[in-house]
């Protein structure tokens, strides 16, 4: 019964997952601007834009999203061709959208194994409020300091990698690609993976006391 709540849930997941990408598909195609400052032509930021969704919609769902290898393949495999068709339609370089679509893998990855350290709910709701507002808390710190701050030097490229895995993810876009955003991802992905080993040796270790 557990298992066929878990698939549910998963496939749920999924299904937002796509819906929430083709939305912002969708908005960018029909120049719907989402800040005040946003270029007239809004689908030149239709990657900036898919790249934010991917990596802020995983970090919401993901206990569900993640929570087999089966759909993690699968938001892996669907966050590429997403990502391709916002840079089509944003005219942006291959590299770019190879470096955006690298660090959601990165992310996902991440995000892959926190997931199976996790053992019930409550640990599982706590998890996305800490991985929801570390991922949506820098983009709206940016935000308010782009268009309601005191400093005309102040610019895109300017502290990005300060403001979470979202800003990260869409510094990968820029001209001048900055290395240091990519340091987030992987050490979150280090700790996600020492927290499985010492999840993993601690399970194997209660088996042993117990036989």
């Amino acid at each position: 019964m557990s298992g066929r709540i878990e698939n549910r849930r998963g496939a749920a997941a999924f299904a937002v997952w796509l819906i929430l990408q083709l939305i912002a598909l969708g908005n960018c195609t029909y120049r719907v601007r989402l800040w005040a400052r946003a270029p007239a032509a809004v689908e030149q930021s239709a990657l900036v834009v898919m790249l934010a969704v991917q990596i802020a919609t995983s970090s919401m769902l993901f206990p569900y999203l993640l929570s087999s290898g089966r759909l993690a393949i699968l938001s892996l495999v669907t966050a590429w061709p997403l990502g391709q068709l916002a840079a089509c339609l944003s005219d942006a370089s291959f590299g770019a959208l190879l470096c955006g679509e690298a660090y959601v893998c990165v992310w996902l990855a991440a995000l892959f194994l926190l997931t199976r350290t996790l053992r019930n709910d409550a640990s599982r709701r706590l998890a996305v409020a800490i991985a929801t507002l570390f991922c949506l808390g820098g983009p709206v710190l940016f935000y308010l300091r782009m268009d309601f701050g005191n400093d005309p030097q102040f610019t895109p490229q300017h502290g990005i990698a300060l403001f979470g895995p979202v800003m990260g993810a869409v510094s990968q876009t820029f001209p001048n690609r900055p290395i240091v955003p990519w340091t987030t991802p992987i050490l979150f992905l280090i700790a996600a993976a020492l927290a499985r080993w010492h999840a993993r040796a601690q399970k194997q270790s209660s088996r042993q006391i117990i036989h």
